[in-house]
């Protein structure tokens, strides 16, 4: 029995969840913004954002959009007004361009009350490659029409209030065509109710990640995301503090970080992120 707890002794000294001694922080550094005007700052002598255009789906005067100053500067907003208007179909767009396949992320922030919106993606036949509705709680009929074809946890419910990040990551495997795609952010069957969306990113979902690991005796970093381990690199372990940086494939991805020691012992380490 004694050389069996001996070894588990062992395992756990070559694999410490604390970390012992060692602390992790980083900041995030994505790739370009494939999007112009992402903040909605600039706005052209139509009073519409630059680069952007809006898509009245349903040709209904009732169905308004605008630029609102907002907590943080401007904001693209849809607004219907009249509570008895049906369900309504219209979005914000800019056209992008992709020349190469790989992992993509379309992220924005978004305000809204009583309206479901929708966010996705579509090459210049029509096809969609993303899309994602989330009808709001509050809004019964959108709800009702939705949830028959919508699974229900996607059925979420947003504040007029706070800003709420929203995030996808998916796959291209190869850009049809001339890779000219429409992406896109609007309101799904909205009645009465308003949304606003700012701060909108699309390009590479990879990421740099630059860590600042504090420590005496620190041999090696790395960084494992689902599916094992996605980036690592040798550290100088007469240094007591350093800085390296990792790319790693997903920025929407859980990241596990792990420090080795100098006698070979893998300590993860809840990692901080910095602003």
């Amino acid at each position: 029995m004694r050389p069996v707890l001996s070894m588990l002794a062992a395992l756990a000294a070559a694999f410490s969840a604390a970390g012992d001694g060692f602390t992790v922080d980083y900041r995030e550094t994505p790739g370009p913004n494939l999007l112009r005007n992402a903040d909605f700052s600039e706005i052209g002598p139509d009073g519409v954002p630059a680069g952007w255009y809006f898509d009245n789906c349903t040709r209904n005067e009732l169905l308004l959009h605008g630029v609102a100053e907002l907590d943080r500067g401007n904001a693209a907003t849809i607004t219907v007004a009249d509570a008895d208007t049906p369900e309504l179909y219209g979005y914000w767009s800019q056209i992008v361009r992709l020349t190469e396949p790989g992992r993509y992320c379309f992220r924005f922030n978004i305000r809204t009350e009583d309206m479901s919106f929708a966010y996705w993606l579509s090459d210049n036949t029509g096809t969609n490659m993303v899309l994602k509705m989330f009808p709001s709680a509050s809004g019964p009929a959108s709800r009702a029409i939705l949830e028959k074809f919508v699974p229900e946890d996607l059925l979420l419910t947003f504040s007029p209030d706070i800003w709420s990040p929203v995030t996808v990551e998916f796959d291209v495997a190869q850009p049809p065509g001339d890779g000219v795609f429409g992406v896109k952010a609007g309101a799904m069957a909205a009645s009465a109710g308003w949304m606003a969306v700012d701060d909108a990113w699309f390009g590479r979902a990879e990421t740099v990640l630059t860590a600042r690991i504090a420590g005496a005796g620190a041999a090696r970093l790395e960084v494992e995301q689902p599916g094992g381990m996605v980036a690592g690199c040798d550290l100088d372990s007469a240094l007591s503090e350093q800085e390296v940086a990792l790319t790693v494939p997903s920025r929407l991805a859980p990241s596990k970080w792990i420090v080795t020691d100098l006698h070979g012992n893998r300590n993860e380490i809840a990692a901080t992120l910095r602003q």
